[in-house]
């Protein structure tokens, strides 16, 4: 029996489906899985040609950041679902040999990957990573068909979008959680700067862009079809409407912490801690409960319009401006809470830009 997965990830809806099903596999029989990017070089890029000019400082954290946000947001999701995980990334323009080399490197013993099953003209066009990785591995690989019954319903890819916002949040939790581990641990002050930034998108992430859309699109439209949910709705609501009184607790937190960096740590951990396990317990609620009740309910106009809304970021209340603004921020974010200190000026610009405090 297989029991150390490497599965190779990218930003793709199809990524998101491996995930969950490498997750579900590994928790089956017990095995721990590495989550792989195999990333384009960026400086290769024009975006990457440019920060390297513009922000020589800040250039790695840019470079890092779409591996960090990917690898972070799928070890989220594997540490939910009881997965032993971790994760690594490497630039590489061949990126099946990427993937071959770290599951040797990590001592894999299964190659978990994905698959869109291109029609027969299109494998002639354009050999896919997956072919060339099944011709040099020397490792098993399996194969997990993305489309072969078709291309992802407007269902699927809104669920999927849903979950991926969850996974954004958690991430960042789960973040900032280490970074005042590693405080702790070291026995040095906690950068308060970047505590500060981490809050500024726990806050103004859900209730500027992920809250209202749940609450304008798919808490209203499960309410009209199936109003047997309402009870489950109401809760739901309930915790989004309690979420700032929540977010001001670990403000004031944070504050102490800011005055006494020793005395403070404790007490603003136990604030993230409690605030974490709440978070987590309603989007787990909106997974196994309010998100099987929209599929078995909704309507596929229903789905194509909240898919509009999350993945498309149709909607010009929350655009794509502000999903974009967000992802940059998450991405930067991370970055800096795996080591990368030199970028706080920006941290503060990003947050700036969007009107925080």
């Amino acid at each position: 029996m297989y029991k150390h997965l490497l599965v190779p990830i990218d930003a793709s809806v199809l990524s998101e489906g491996l995930v969950s099903c490498a997750i579900e596999a590994a928790s089956r029989v017990g095995a721990r899985i590495i989550f792989f990017h195999a990333s384009p070089d960026y400086a290769e890029s024009s975006d990457g040609a440019l920060a390297h000019a513009a922000w020589p400082a800040d250039y790695q954290n840019l470079a890092n950041a779409q591996s960090l946000k990917l690898l972070a947001k799928a070890e989220v999701a594997a540490r939910l679902a009881g997965v032993v995980c971790n994760s690594a990334s490497a630039p590489s323009a061949r990126p099946h040999e990427a993937i071959h080399q770290a599951a040797v490197e990590y001592g894999c013993d299964l190659i978990f990957i994905a698959s869109r099953s291109r029609g027969k003209v299109a494998r002639l066009l354009h050999r896919s990573v997956t072919s060339r990785l099944l011709e040099v591995s020397t490792l098993p690989v399996l194969v997990v068909s993305g489309q072969a019954r078709g291309p992802l319903t407007d269902e699927e890819i809104a669920v999927t979008a849903v979950r991926d916002e969850h996974r954004s949040l958690a991430a960042v939790l789960q973040a900032l959680k280490e970074v005042l581990q590693q405080a702790g641990m070291i026995g040095q002050p906690a950068d308060i700067r970047l505590l500060r930034a981490m809050l500024f998108y726990v806050d103004a992430f859900p209730e500027r862009l992920h809250h209202p859309k749940e609450e304008i699109y798919l808490y209203r439209k499960l309410r009209e079809r199936a109003p047997e949910y309402s009870a489950l709705l109401d809760s739901l609501q309930h915790d989004h409407d309690t979420g700032g009184a929540r977010l001001q607790e670990l403000r004031e937190a944070l504050d102490v912490l800011a005055q006494n960096p020793v005395s403070g740590l404790k007490e603003f951990l136990a604030a993230v801690d409690e605030f974490t396990v709440r978070q987590l317990r309603h989007m787990s609620v909106e997974e196994q409960s309010l998100l099987p009740a929209a599929r078995a309910h909704l309507k596929p106009a229903d789905w194509t319009e909240i898919k509009h809304a999350f993945q498309d970021n149709a909607d010009p209340r929350f655009g794509a401006d502000a999903d974009e603004s967000f992802d940059h921020l998450l991405g930067r974010l991370l970055s800096l809470a795996r080591g990368h200190f030199g970028a706080a000026d920006s941290i503060e610009e990003v947050i700036a830009r969007q009107g925080g405090r």
